[in-house]
């Protein structure tokens, strides 16, 4: 073999040899990546809407999307990491925040997780260590106490007292000036004369589980849903549930409802709307 193809079959070899040494370094800082976010809930720094983003290496969104609430559209519950050198791909689920009523007080329930969603992140260098993914998913995502985070977020004024099972008629104390309570600083207005309710643009159904289908589990469960000003739906307060796993159905499929905001005073204002779902799985 003529010494310049045996210098570039050499060459050839110890590239290749390099780049399976560099993949087999991946895997390993892949599995340390897993073991470090895997079954975390992280929060988006924006908490973009579409369930497939891809963010440049600065932090930047590419594409477009709309920004919603972050308790129904911020929060992902990490299933998967998967590394190559210029890309980091997370995968799981993305989780909604509910609120439920026991003995007559507003209390967090547990995240439930929703649909897929998928994020793709561009590192500013070239991924080799378990230090290079956590800079990368530093840029888009944080973790948080998410308790007070709502805490702070949302704060209630009124008090159940009881729910027709029938009807989903509410009984309350409380709501002084028609305010149902604040977003930051913002009230939710309860219906009156002085506001124009919010109205229902996009409806998602619900898909019940095996569970349900099989104990031909059927009913109502009502549930109060904060509109904000943008027409998202920005909290959920389960009123009266089915078991099942069915409200867990009716609250995802609601957290993807769309609205035309309520007004008062002809301005965009965040506002309650009640909504029933009837359950028939057979």
């Amino acid at each position: 073999m003529p010494s310049y193809l045996r210098a570039i079959v050499v060459a050839l070899l110890g590239f290749a040899l390099v780049n399976t040494v560099w993949a087999s370094d991946l895997k390993v800082v892949e599995k340390q990546a897993m073991m470090e976010y895997y079954g975390h809930n992280l929060l988006l720094t924006r908490p973009y809407v579409n369930n497939k983003l891809r963010f440049n290496s600065a932090g930047a969104l590419l594409g477009p999307s709309e920004e919603g609430p972050w308790t129904t559209t911020g929060i992902i519950h990490v299933d998967n990491i998967e590394l190559k050198p210029n890309r980091i791909r997370v995968s799981g689920k993305r989780e909604i925040i509910i609120l439920r009523t026991e003995n007559g007080k507003l209390g967090l329930q547990p995240i439930y997780l929703t649909k897929s969603m998928e994020v793709e992140l561009e590192p500013t260098t070239t991924i080799r260590t378990l230090d290079d993914v956590k800079q990368t998913m530093a840029r888009v995502f944080h973790e948080e106490n998410i308790g007070r985070k709502l805490n702070q977020y949302f704060r209630g004024t009124v008090t159940f007292t009881g729910v027709d099972p029938k009807t989903g008629r509410v009984a309350m104390a409380g709501g002084r000036e028609g305010i149902y309570g604040y977003l930051d600083d913002r009230p939710i207005y309860l219906p009156t004369k002085e506001i124009d309710l919010p109205k229902v643009t996009h409806k998602e159904n619900a898909e019940y589980t095996e569970a349900a289908r099989v104990k031909r589990t059927q009913g109502k469960m009502f549930m109060m849903v904060v509109v904000d000003e943008k027409g998202y739906p920005a909290i959920l307060h389960l009123l009266k549930d089915l078991g099942d796993d069915m409200d867990i159905q009716t609250l995802a499929a609601t957290s993807q409802w769309r609205f035309n905001p309520a007004k008062k005073d002809g301005k965009p204002v965040a506002s309650i709307f009640q909504v029933g779902w009837e359950a028939v799985t057979y």
